[in-house]
């Protein structure tokens, strides 16, 4: 619903591991894909959008690249959530890559370990949302 006035493309890999992911992991996960999309929504002016899920046999990849009006990102204000996403890309033991230029769209691709992600996890959340 919150992308529905731009055309969506969405590729999820047929072949997934049959594993338990940790609550903790989930939840990073579905707050992380939650404030890209948002950000997409508001900020982008886009009107496609492409969401890609893959897994490897090393690591799960979350890409979500839109055809908006993109920003640079060594200016980056305040209240993007850029930051929250990299501190939960961490979090799971991953990383965040950002690609945007003003007028060329932008990129977010979240890179995480299956090792890392299939660990059992206790933690508290370190990040605030």
């Amino acid at each position: 619903r919150v992308l529905n006035r731009m055309e969506l493309t969405i590729e999820l890999p047929k072949d997934c591991p049959d594993v338990v992911v940790p609550l903790t992991f989930k939840r990073h996960l579905i707050m992380f894909f939650k404030e890209v999309v948002h950000n997409c929504a508001h900020h982008s002016q886009a009107t496609k959008v492409e969401l890609v899920a893959m897994v490897s046999a090393t690591h799960f990849k979350l890409l979500v690249h839109d055809n908006g009006c993109g920003f640079a990102p060594d200016q980056v204000v305040d209240g993007w959530g850029l930051d929250s996403l990299r501190k939960r890309a961490v979090e799971m033991g991953g990383a965040m890559e950002l690609e945007s230029a003003p007028g060329e769209g932008t990129t977010i691709v979240l890179k995480i370990p299956l090792k890392t992600l299939l660990k059992l996890s206790d933690h508290r959340y370190k990040t605030s949302n």
